[in-house]
This record gives structure tokens, C-alpha cells and sequence, in this order.
């Protein structure tokens, strides 16, 4: 009852392989990438009383050898499924970025996308909102006038700083509303690290200090209960790597579950999170999955992007580097700038390239070198 003048959306974090959604007895759509998540307006769909909701998950489609990877994958809901109101006008996005850093002072850029299901004109809104640091100190207050469809951008200075590292993971909260006059109509609460990767010369540095990784490659996959993760396992995990002096995870071969990266801000590991694709090699020479491509880009990247433990994006796995994967790192690069890309190679398909590889690709990444190579 007290969603009646709300727009009902229905996300999935992850179903395997692609499936069908139907409320009641009408389609609402369908998704077709098995580790990214997915959002589906149903409020057409919907009537008072009960409604069924069903799901046809299916394992061929174009591109489903995208989603086989080198792992078991059991068919079926692997991740959260979640229902809730979002009001006419609402925040759509949002993106934290780390614009510059010194000595003795931070500056971090806001950037608000409003938006609304409607073709009414906006009223008086507004995005307010308030940093607090670790201490729970109010650190800046703001209050940024909102036009319908048009980005609201802000810039906070913040001095002093407490940097993120995976030694020192200190995070801000941000605390942040959509306003129609003094009424709120939506509020939020995110974390986020001040932290800034840069590549100085052949010198991987994070906050302008010279970074040394030493990792694993590591797969969303329980003993017991296949692809399907409790937050338990991810933190025993991560306490034993901790233990190990581990503090870089590439999640092979996608991304996972959005928890995962909430526990490596807290905890302070970095990440490199995977556009999913591996395997498909053959597809790649196909220009007409350059879109499946663009549309897993695109989901995995706007999932993730404000959190301070994503160092880095994968281009897929240990794919040839055709032009439909190249168009793929151009487009993560264009839609965040702010980090380095790399695209996983076969060490003998590497070497064959002769370090012909685009300017736009920050990092080599060729696996399984021999010790020569490395030298």
C-alpha cells in the first residue's frame, strides 16, 4: 500500500545463464549476462492482491559461451533477487571520484543524475547531502538546487585527508537525499575511499606512493553450495588472505557479488574487477557481439565504479585482441577514466603481438610467462 505512487523495480545480481522475467502473465524482459546485475520496471505489470512472479533461466543464447570461464557453473538464481519503490523523480546515478590529491588536502568531485519516469516538470529539488569522516566528524554539508535530466556536479575540498590503502582502509560516509522542498523523497547512505591510482614512468603508485601487489586469481565458487556465496565464506576468505600478507584479488572471470566489494573497502584489499568475457574466442571476429560486449561493459563498470578497492578493470580473459575487444577497453575507458585497464593474455599469444599492443591498454598482463620472458 505504501508503494502505490511508486515505480516498483525488480533486480537481479545474478542469475546463470540468461532468463525471462513474467509478473503475472505479461513478459517484463529479459537479461543475458549471467554475473552482471539487472534492473526491470514491473509497475505496468502489476495489480492489486497477489502477483506471481516467474522465471525462465536457459543456458544458449548469443554469447552464452561468454559466461563459461574455466569453473563449475550451476544453472539457476546464484545471487540476490530484490524488490523497491523508486519515486517519479529520483537519483539514478551517482559517481565519487578522487580528483586531486597533496600534501594537505583532497579534492573529490560529486556528480548526481537525476531523473524522472514522467514528463512532468521538476518542482523544487534538491540534492542535500553531508560527509562524515571515520571519527564521525561532519567534515562538509551542502544543499545543490536539481534541474529535471540535467547532472548536478559538486567539488568538496577536504583537508587533511584520511587516504585509503589496503593497510590503512579508512572510509567517508557520504549521507545524501533527493528533496521536493523539504520533503524527502529518497535518501541514501554510501561509503567511499580518497585514494587516486596512477602509472608514473613503469611505476604502479597509489596516493603517489609506488604500490607493490602480490595476489591471487580467485573464483566465486563454495564447495558446498556452488555459485551461490554467503557473506561468511567471503570473510573467512579474506581474513586468511590477510593473514597470508595477500592484498590484491582479481576476481576471475567476472564480477562478484556486490557485498564482495563492500567487505574489500572495509577490510583493505585491492581489486581488479573483470568485464565478463571468457571464453567466446571465436565470437570475438563477429562484430555483431560488439553490443553483448558493450552491454557487459557497461553494467559492470556502473556497479562498481565508486568503490576504493577497484584499482584496475580486466577486459574479459586470455582473449585475442580483436577489434570488437578493443572498441570494449576504449568504452571502460571512456566511461571511467580515473583507472588503468588491461586486457589477460596467453603468454605465447602475447609475445606473438611483438608489443603491438594500443596506447589506450595501461598494463601488460601475459600469463604463465616463463622466467625469461619476465626478465
Amino acid at each position: 500500500d505504501t508503494w502505490k505512487n511508486d515505480h516498483i523495480i525488480l533486480r537481479f545480481d545474478g542469475v546463470l545463464r540468461g532468463y525471462d522475467v513474467w509478473v503475472i502473465v505479461q513478459y517484463a524482459g529479459k537479461w543475458e549476462s549471467s554475473y552482471n546485475s539487472c534492473l526491470f520496471d514491473i509497475t505496468p505489470f502489476l495489480k492489486e492482491g497477489d502477483n506471481l512472479l516467474a522465471l525462465r533461466v536457459y543456458t544458449h543464447f548469443k554469447g552464452f559461451y561468454f559466461d563459461g570461464n574455466d569453473d563449475w557453473a550451476q544453472v539457476g538464481i546464484s545471487r540476490d533477487v530484490t524488490i523497491f519503490p523508486v519515486p517519479d523523480f529520483h537519483v539514478k546515478d551517482i559517481t565519487i571520484r578522487t580528483n586531486s590529491l597533496s600534501d594537505t588536502f583532497a579534492k573529490v568531485g560529486f556528480d548526481f543524475e537525476i531523473t524522472s519516469f514522467s514528463k512532468r516538470r521538476a518542482g523544487n529539488l534538491s540534492i542535500q547531502g553531508k560527509i562524515i569522516d571515520k571519527n564521525g566528524i561532519v567534515k562538509e554539508e551542502f544543499r545543490l538546487p536539481v534541474k529535471k535530466d540535467f547532472p548536478v556536479h559538486r567539488d568538496v575540498t577536504i583537508s587533511h585527508p584520511d587516504l585509503w590503502t589496503a593497510e590503512t582502509p579508512d572510509l567517508y560516509r557520504l549521507e545524501y537525499g533527493l528533496y521536493n522542498g523539504e520533503k524527502a523523497l529518497q535518501s541514501f547512505s554510501e561509503k567511499f575511499g580518497i585514494r587516486q591510482t596512477s602509472i608514473e614512468g613503469h611505476i604502479l603508485k597509489l596516493n603517489g606512493v609506488a604500490l607493490k601487489l602480490r595476489g591471487v586469481t580467485m573464483h566465486e565458487t563454495d564447495a558446498f553450495h556452488g555459485k551461490v556465496i554467503s557473506e561468511e565464506l567471503m570473510l573467512n576468505d579474506l581474513r586468511l588472505m590477510k593473514e597470508a600478507n595477500i592484498n590484491y584479488i582479481r576476481t576471475s572471470h567476472y564480477p562478484f557479488v556486490p557485498r564482495f566489494y563492500e567487505l574489500c573497502d572495509s577490510l583493505g584489499f585491492y581489486v581488479m574487477d573483470e568485464v565478463p568475457f571468457g571464453f567466446g574466442d571465436r565470437n570475438l571476429y563477429d562484430e555483431s557481439f560488439q553490443d553483448i560486449l558493450l552491454t557487459r561493459a557497461l553494467a559492470t563498470v556502473m556497479r562498481d565504479k565508486n568503490h576504493a578497492s577497484v584499482l584496475f578493470w580486466s577486459i574479459g580473459n586470455e582473449n585475442p585482441l580483436t577489434p570488437i575487444a578493443e572498441e570494449t577497453g576504449k568504452y571502460v575507458k571512456q566511461l571511467d577514466p580515473t583507472r588503468p585497464i588491461c586486457y589477460p593474455m596467453i603468454h605465447d599469444y602475447f609475445l606473438s603481438l611483438k608489443y603491438n599492443i594500443p596506447d589506450f591498454v595501461d598494463i601488460y598482463a601475459p600469463h604463465y610467462p616463463p622466467v625469461e620472458t619476465l626478465k
